[in-house]
């Protein structure tokens, strides 16, 4: 027998988070979450919209990289079986309906039908069991072992290994982004990934001028959900003909261009020009809580596989000093030890708060002196692509210095540093930033996989006896436990603080609002 389970029951099977809401400004020409500046003026379908954004990814084949530029320009291309919606529950996106056997290891998903991919093709279930098969074997997301295979042409199921309490919130990740692609694109891809960008969504790919520019095109034969627009979840149109996604990671070229009206859109706007942008008379300005800063070490070589070393570290850093220099505004950041989001009433833990802050340089000194350290350099990989990271490792640079280390920062364009950051011959400590995860088991700084490489057998058990928790008080407190352990412990990397991005875009713009960056379709701009 199994139990059905359709979009109206998803919000009550999931137990899902509650994350965030967007920081909050009185000013006029400030917004939450969508751009009310063009209200007055004319919707115009057509036309171009030209976004400044501050990095080039790696790839945008989102199946093989982590980099957040890749889905955030991507999810306008590829679409998931699910999706988040504006309280970041999973919503079915190309799924109409699922059931869940009884002994929950086992979900069929009955897919949409007349759903068209961007070559002409319909999407059917051997493109569903293609691109996920691969991004299951390619990613390391907690669904080891997992196995989706064909029913009929409009039905797959997912096979787990055991039940896991967080599936749904793993195929709705934006971040993760589980695009499904073409069978025969995905059969002939190769290690460095696929060589067409072919989805489901309202745009379609059209160009990437490395360097330049990536070029999306309006998709004339789009099937979009029929449901209202809810976060990335729900009806979709492609007003613009053309977006233009600009590489432009000089700041100070983005403000200008954003006030000139060369831009758009820019994204990763520097909070030193907040005001200046708040100032301006036909720039918009979005805020909205984004995720957690970190100072990641390389645990697989080197000074820091020794925990003392991560331990020394961490008791010198002064945060308040490094985020205030990230981020130049209280407004914009909190000091917070969680590995969580602190809105999340399912997974948010304090556990680590004795270990967080501390700034207490006779203690690292002490620690360093216990772990026999002697001098070896310490390079910080870092990036001005993300002002943020840039400016967090040059205090932190200072702050470990005056403890008697040897620190050299090491400072690479954003596709370099995800190409060096590979190797952990190359580093030390890495600075890096993600957004809000949905579950603990998604985290990148507890996936082996991932730069830092952490590998521990009580954290790999810890989270499988979460997987299978009986009920979410049984999971969050499985969690609790382990986040105590990352700090008091392992530290597999010092969280920094919380902190808000911001976005502007100019008063042309109509419709524009973010989830996790901004959202481009049902967006236009007016003449």
């Amino acid at each position: 027998m199994k139990m059905k389970v359709v979009y109206a029951m998803v919000l009550a099977f999931m137990l899902s988070m509650l994350v965030a809401c967007n920081s909050e400004s009185d000013d006029d020409n400030s917004a939450d979450e969508s751009n009310g500046g063009a209200d007055n003026q004319e919707v115009v379908a057509g036309g171009e919209m030209r976004v400044a954004v501050h990095a080039q990814p790696p790839t945008i084949d989102t199946h093989i990289t982590t980099a957040t530029m890749a889905p955030f320009i991507m999810r306008n291309v590829f679409e998931t079986l699910f999706t988040q919606n504006e309280t970041f529950q999973p919503t079915p996106m190309l799924v109409d309906s699922f059931d869940l056997s009884d002994d929950g290891k086992t979900y069929t998903f009955h897919l949409r039908e007349g759903v068209q991919f961007h070559n002409g093709n319909e999407m059917t279930a051997d493109d569903v069991v293609a691109s996920m098969n691969r991004w299951i074997e390619v990613t390391n997301v907690g669904l080891d072992g997992a196995v989706f295979e064909k029913v009929d042409d409009y039905t797959v199921e997912m096979i787990l290994e055991e039940p896991k309490i967080d599936t749904l919130d793993i195929l709705a990740d934006p971040s993760l982004l589980a695009a499904i692609m073409p069978k025969d694109i995905v059969e002939n891809a190769d290690s460095t990934g696929v060589t067409e960008f072919i989805g489901t969504g309202p745009f379609k790919f059209t160009e990437w001028v490395q360097d330049q520019h990536i070029q999306l095109s309006a998709f004339g034969d789009y099937q979009p959900v029929d449901a209202p627009t809810d976060g990335l979840s729900g009806a979709k149109e492609a007003l613009l003909d053309d977006i233009y996604f600009v590489f432009v990671p000089d700041a100070s070229t983005r403000i200008a261009g954003i006030q000139s009206g060369e831009y758009d859109v820019i994204t990763n706007a520097p909070y030193d020009n907040y005001d200046q942008l708040m100032a301006a008379d036909n720039v918009e300005v979005i805020t909205f809580e984004y995720g957690t800063q970190w100072a990641v070490y390389n645990k697989a070589q080197g000074v820091f596989a020794d925990p003392k070393m991560r331990q020394a570290v961490n008791a010198a850093f002064d945060l308040e000093s490094v985020m205030h220099a990230a981020f130049a505004n209280t407004d914009f950041y909190e000091l917070d030890p969680g590995y969580m989001n602190n809105s999340s009433e399912n997974w948010y833990s304090d556990a680590g708060l004795d270990a967080y802050n501390q700034n207490d340089p006779e203690k690292a000194k002490q620690l360093l002196e216990e772990a026999g350290y002697d001098g070896e350099l310490v390079r910080i990989l870092t990036s001005r692509d993300y002002d943020r990271q840039y400016n967090a490792a040059v205090v932190m640079k200072e702050q470990l210095d005056a403890i008697g280390m040897n620190v050299e920062l090491e400072v690479f364009d954003w596709p370099t540093l995800t190409e060096r950051r590979e190797d952990p011959e190359n580093w030390e400590i890495l600075t890096a930033s993600g957004p809000f995860f949905a579950t603990p088991t998604k985290h990148v700084l507890l996936n082996p996989n991932w730069a830092g490489w952490t590998s521990d057998p009580y954290i790999t058990e810890s989270l499988q006896e979460l997987n299978v928790a009986a009920s979410q008080e049984e999971a969050k407190e499985i969690w609790n436990e382990i986040e105590g352990f990352l700090w008091d412990e392992y530290l597999p990397a010092t969280i920094l603080g919380k902190f808000d991005e911001i976005v502007a875009t100019t008063d042309k713009v109509q419709g524009f609002s973010e989830f996790l960056g901004g959202v481009f379709w049902n967006t236009s701009v007016s003449e």
